[in-house]
């Protein structure tokens, strides 16, 4: 910034050389030669300053992206749907960029642009008295209006980022539902559908660049006006001291040097607006529930009520229940809940859409003891809250304070497969794997006792066909064996397996291979909790839990439950299975005995499961074919497409022309500066109109 203004102090001593004719020849040399080396030098650490900055802003950013990423870790599942894919992509492209580019150019507003905005005008004092003063009035005016433009800024930056994030949203939506809509031949309204939200997007965008055209032609008419006010009130005030080209040259170069930082600061003004919002969209991701996981418990917390909970005092803690060698998980009178029951102070946002969008569905008074190496099946009509009790064991759910006890065994990892399978747009094999080190033996049993082995016979690739995006090139019951394999690929690691209906997508062959196959025999060792729907399966399991309404409404053997609960046995009923339930109680029937009661039994339970597409085209299960990309020179027809969309010749040739006018006026200026200061070696004063003339109105066409 210092350096910066050795350009008018040496501008000034040129232009006094100049003047004098007696002056020797070294001396403007040595002057030239100063003027250079500081420019040089300026730019120098111009260079070394706008590296250093950079860094920043990348450090910034990578701060920033990674502390979105760990809180995604640390979230609850029911925080998960306070917020779309769409608006955490948006948070780590371009919210995080504008907070990185706004700190990044915080020191400009903070230090630089005072310091040569002071500098500037204590030097232009200096040279023309306090006529300076009455120049800067225009930019007083300026000053006031900016905490009202600022507000309505801030207020359009809110709307325009929601009408981004609907945006992305819809276009989401299509993506990844892109087979139906080709399906049904929907093309069309799909497109109508983004198109609509892009029309809102570009409203609320042309509505903010208006005022930042505004905002902006405010503070550029700073620099012009206070230069025509400040050389017309020295004119004023000095009617018998005229303006010398020493003077001129020196204050417009002075004056030029507090226009940068005058277009600097609502340039870093609107980053700031812009910085202040994604700053609050940010917070509000950091303020949603998080879990309470041991396998997360060491990223820390964003939250401190998380912190004080992760560690609670040694008066507050409940006495853990102790789980004997040969239990496995333990509740006693234990209730759960999805939402945190803990108020929170008003200040504090407690998600994006400032409130939580999970229902309030709590799980009361759940008492169970289950043995390690048990299979047991959770039962109950829709919305009884099975999933909801495994996400309870996994410690998705947080447990109601001074409800009961509960105690799982955490000696190593708990196994889970969720509902509605996920597989990610790679390979079969590293869908199974999942980044861990290849077994032949163990492999080739999970495929196996998962029923895909013929799957990948009828591939080209085999276990090498990658599935696609959000496994496309599978069919659903593909999709859940691969999960299923991916589980027991780590039986060497987890003791606990919560398998969350994984027979849903099965039809009867394939389920009954699988459960026997897998959950009954590969698994066999581990402790297994299976929510289902399947009741065919319910005899070889060791314990069944039937929950209705968030309860646990019966539980024990399977003889036991079916004599005990009403709701199981309206479930037999439904599904054709009470009689062949009525048999097996009866009989006592014991587990090798359960290949013949499925056979009995399993034809009444075809019709619920969902028919998997065993005869898929090889040609679609092969994956995704490679995208192509043009080659070559860029047509003439991408260069049309950009020029229809930026309007057409008339605003291009509008454009064009403003841009020339102002460069011309611009260039206009150094040529009647030149005019000038060679009539001024002529003469030795020069007149007030031809001063006017000189200064104010160039300036004025300027702005």
């Amino acid at each position: 910034a210092f350096l910066e203004f050795s350009f008018p102090l040496f501008l000034n001593l040129i232009i006094k050389f100049v003047e004098q004719d007696d002056a020797p020849v070294w001396q403007g040399l040595l002057l030239c030669l100063a003027m250079f080396s500081t420019e040089g030098l300026c730019g120098l650490v111009d260079a070394a300053a706008s590296i250093g900055l950079q860094t920043a802003g990348l450090r910034i950013r990578a701060s920033l992206v990674s502390a979105i990423f760990r809180k995604v870790v640390l979230l609850r599942q029911d925080a998960m749907l306070s917020f779309s894919t769409g608006k955490l992509n948006n948070m780590i492209t371009t919210d995080v960029d504008k907070a990185k580019r706004a700190l990044r150019s915080l020191h400009v507003l903070l230090l630089t642009a005072p310091m040569k905005i002071f500098i500037a005008l204590w030097s232009l004092h200096s040279l023309v008295g306090p006529s300076v003063f009455i120049g800067l009035s225009w930019m007083g005016v300026v000053i006031l209006l900016n905490p009202a433009m600022m507000y309505i800024m801030n207020r359009l930056e809110d709307a325009q980022q929601a009408t981004t994030d609907e945006r992305v949203r819809k276009v989401t939506e299509v993506i990844s539902s892109i087979n139906v809509i080709k399906c049904y031949g929907w093309e069309e309204p799909a497109t109508a559908k983004v198109e609509v939200a892009r029309r809102k997007e570009l409203s609320a965008l042309w509505r903010l660049y208006c005022l930042y055209t505004v905002f902006e032609g405010m503070w550029s008419s700073v620099v012009p006006c206070c230069t025509a006010l400040m050389f017309a009130s020295y004119s004023w005030l000095n009617p018998d001291k005229p303006l010398t080209p020493s003077q001129a040259f020196t204050a417009m170069s002075l004056l030029s040097m507090v226009q940068d930082p005058l277009f600097t600061i609502p340039w870093v003004l609107n980053l700031l607006v812009e910085a202040f919002v994604a700053a609050k969209r940010i917070e509000g991701l950091f303020w949603l529930s998080e879990s309470s996981l041991p396998a997360i418990s060491a990223l820390g917390s964003f939250l401190p009520v998380q912190e004080e909970r992760r560690q609670p005092s040694v008066a507050s803690m409940v006495p853990p229940l102790k789980l004997d060698t040969g239990s496995a998980i333990r509740l006693d009178h234990a209730s759960f809940v999805w939402k945190d029951q803990e108020p929170r102070e008003r200040s504090q946002p407690t998600s994006l859409e400032e409130g939580e969008q999970r229902g309030d569905f709590q799980l009361h008074d759940l008492t169970l003891h289950v043995q390690k190496g048990s299979l047991v099946a959770v039962v109950g009509p829709t919305g009884s809250g099975k999933s909801s009790f495994l996400q309870a064991l996994l410690g998705e759910m947080l447990k109601k304070d001074g409800s009961g006890k509960v105690e799982v065994s955490r000696a190593k990892p708990i196994a889970f497969v969720p509902q509605q399978p996920w597989v990610f747009n790679a390979t079969i094999r590293q869908n199974i794997l999942f980044g861990e080190p290849y077994s032949e033996n163990l492999y080739r049993e999970c495929l196996r006792s998962s029923d895909l082995e013929q799957d990948l016979r009828n591939l080209q690739a085999g276990d090498q066909t990658r599935v696609g995006e959000k496994g496309i090139a599978l069919s659903g019951g593909q999709k859940a064996r691969i999960c299923l394999a991916r589980a027991a690929y780590r039986m060497r690691d987890s003791s606990i397996y919560l398998l969350d209906d994984p027979y849903s997508a099965l039809d009867s062959r394939v389920a009954w291979r699988c459960h026997e196959e897998m959950v009954a025999g590969q698994l066999s060792r581990k402790t297994r909790i299976v929510a289902m729907n399947r009741l065919e399966f319910l005899s070889s399991c060791d314990q069944v839990v039937v929950m209705s309404n968030g309860q646990i409404e019966a539980a024990g053997r399977y003889q036991e439950v079916v004599r005990s609960s009403s709701v199981l046995q309206a479930l037999l009923t439904s599904q054709g299975l009470a009689e062949s339930a009525r048999a097996q109680t009866q009989m006592a029937m014991e587990p090798s005995n359960f290949s013949r009661a499925v056979s009995a039994g399993s034809a009444g339970s075809a019709a619920d499961g969902q028919r998997e597409e065993d005869d898929e085209d090889d040609e679609e299960a092969e994956g995704l074919e490679e995208e192509e990309r043009a080659t070559g020179q860029v047509q003439t027809e991408v260069f049309k497409y950009y020029f229809r969309a930026m309007g057409g010749w008339c605003p291009v040739s509008f454009l064009a022309a403003l841009y020339l006018g102002s460069e011309l006026v611009t260039l206009s200026l150094p040529v009647w500066l030149a005019v000038w200061t060679a009539a001024s070696t002529k003469t030795s004063e020069v007149s007030l109109d031809q001063t006017r003339l000189g200064t104010e109105l160039p300036c004025c066409f300027r702005s």
